[in-house]
């Protein structure tokens, strides 16, 4: 079985996250920096739930 980079990141992407259409490393070292501080908060997890999404549809 074989399949193009494309293909496969189409598959990947079940939540559409917004980083898939951009290709900047930085932007995706932002986001995870940002998600690194939501794991680390102690906020309830619903709030944690929440800004996890916001980052996933909107970026930081």
């Amino acid at each position: 079985m074989s399949f193009r980079q494309d293909q496969w990141l189409e598959a990947m992407d079940v939540f559409e996250d917004h980083i898939a259409d951009d290709s900047d490393p930085r932007e995706a070292q932002r986001e995870l920096d940002e998600l690194a501080k939501i794991d680390a908060d102690d906020k309830p997890h619903r709030e944690k739930c929440a800004s996890v999404w916001r980052i996933i549809k909107q970026g930081v």
